[in-house]
């Protein structure tokens, strides 16, 4: 796959109007070309917390990664509009649920604070060491000023947890960029 890539490799994004920032400082563009296909010989059916699978609509799981122990760590946005909290849980590969992280009240929606609607936990990665599991928010908390726009950058939140324990280490802030093209609902 690395030899496809770097052979549609390019010197300009493939985009109309670029990226700013560190993605346009750092990024290797290729090309836009099929360089593979992807075919799902299984599912895994994720069980919520009382063994059943989760009810339509009632999960957004954005950030998959897998642990040095060969277990899943999943996040889900939550969804906002109806004050369902955003959660990191482990799972075995079986999609059995294991547990719940420790995540603050600060991320839970109300009318005045909390993740915003589609803007919750969209990432995780663990550490190559094992240690350490991180996710980050799309953007920021309502508490903590506007999402990012065309004009202005946005606090967003990245946690660092125990991975053993579950319990919430650190707290980053990081500023993103502005968006780089306008949203289309």
């Amino acid at each position: 796959l690395r030899r496809r890539l770097e052979a549609l490799e390019q010197r300009q994004p493939p985009f109309a109007s670029g990226p700013r920032g560190w993605l346009e400082r750092n990024a290797h563009w290729v090309r836009p070309a099929l360089v593979g296909d992807v075919e799902f010989v299984d599912v895994t059916t994720l069980l919520a917390p009382d063994g059943l699978p989760y009810p339509a609509a009632s999960l957004d799981p954005e950030g998959l990664t897998l642990t040095t122990d060969g277990e899943l760590i999943v996040t889900s946005e939550g969804f906002a509009a109806r004050s369902i909290a955003p959660w990191v849980r482990r799972y075995a590969l079986d999609g059995t649920y294991i547990a719940d992280f420790t995540v603050p009240a600060a991320f839970v929606p109300t009318a005045t604070s909390g993740v915003r609607q589609n803007l919750g936990f969209e990432a995780a990665a663990v550490t190559p060491n094992g240690r350490s599991v991180f996710v980050g928010t799309e953007g920021a908390l309502v508490q903590d000023g506007p999402a990012a726009s065309i004009t202005s950058t946005s606090p967003v939140r990245i946690l660092r947890f125990d991975e053993r324990t579950g319990r919430l280490e650190r707290q980053y802030v990081y500023v993103t960029d502005p968006v780089a093209e306008t949203p289309v609902p």
